[in-house]
């Protein structure tokens, strides 16, 4: 799709959606195992919801995310790459629960990776990993920049249960 505005919620369950430009959602969206992929203006006016393996992901210097709804959820991926600059607003407590760990193994993820990428999480204070055995010892809750990107928590103060911090390159 180029351009898409939805003036009702939206919940989109698996499958991709890639934006090349602008999207506008009115109301909730929710992302359930869904990937959505945008270069361009991402705006969300009511809650955020990514669960179940949903992603957002952010590429080149136009992509911009506003939200003004908050985001909430579990086991999904926020990601900024090839230059994006994402501000994620309103979301300053994240718990990752243990449940559904066997489907999703890579639990909570915030990236940044390539030169001038940034993801910044202005209002994140407390982060609650799953304390419960995961068999393959993945982190329930990562937070990774990359190769030139920065990952910004400025107010970040506690992280409890499992938990990542990595800076790469």
């Amino acid at each position: 799709l180029t351009t898409l505005r939805a003036t009702e919620r939206v919940d989109l369950a698996d499958g991709t959606v890639v934006l090349s430009g602008n999207a506008v959602f009115e109301k909730e969206l929710n992302l359930t195992g869904a990937q959505v992929e945008t270069s361009a203006r991402f705006e969300v006016q009511g809650l955020l919801t990514l669960d179940h393996g949903g992603s957002l992901t952010f590429s080149g210097p136009a992509a911009q995310f506003v939200g003004s709804g908050g985001v909430a959820g579990a086991h999904f991926t926020f990601a900024a790459t090839d230059g994006a600059v994402i501000q994620l607003p309103g979301l300053s407590h994240l718990q990752a629960p243990g449940d559904f760990e066997q489907f999703f193994p890579a639990g909570t993820a915030f990236t940044a990776s390539g030169p001038g990428s940034r993801l910044t999480v202005p209002d994140l204070i407390t982060v609650d990993g799953p304390v419960d055995w995961n068999v393959r010892g993945a982190p329930a809750v990562r937070f990774e920049a990359a190769n030139g990107a920065e990952l910004q928590l400025p107010k970040l103060t506690q992280l409890n249960g499992r938990t990542q911090l990595r800076a790469l390159g």
